[in-house]
């Protein structure tokens, strides 16, 4: 029977924390292949850090696509943030990692 592994990442300040957190579940997604990954992003902020942390996420989730696990990529994004949908068209575009995009209200860091 086929499952879902849903797994929220919510991008923060902290680069470290967020590539060990994504690391942790793609591996937990690399060892379940009969099971649907769905990986859903949402952002407090994005820096150069966690730009290169989200690349690498992106070509570890392209290798379970092409090892034929399932993957549902969710790239949340706020009405005033239109730069977070810019950069998920673009690491979209550099890694071939289809997105579906979502509007939605983001909680500000801090609330």
């Amino acid at each position: 029977m086929k499952r879902t592994i849903e797994i929220v990442i919510v991008m923060k300040d902290n680069a470290e924390e967020n590539h060990e957190c994504c690391n942790a579940n793609l591996v937990y997604a690399s060892k379940n292949p009969n099971q649907e990954s769905l990986f859903e992003f949402s952002f407090t902020q994005l820096n150069q850090s966690s730009l290169k942390m989200l690349l690498f996420v992106f070509q570890q989730i392209k290798s379970l696509q092409i090892d034929g696990n399932k993957t549902i990529v969710i790239w949340n994004y706020s009405k005033n943030q239109s730069f977070i949908k810019e950069m998920g068209l673009d690491i979209s575009s550099m890694t071939d990692v289809s997105l579906t995009y979502s509007e939605t209200e983001i909680i500000a860091q801090g609330e």
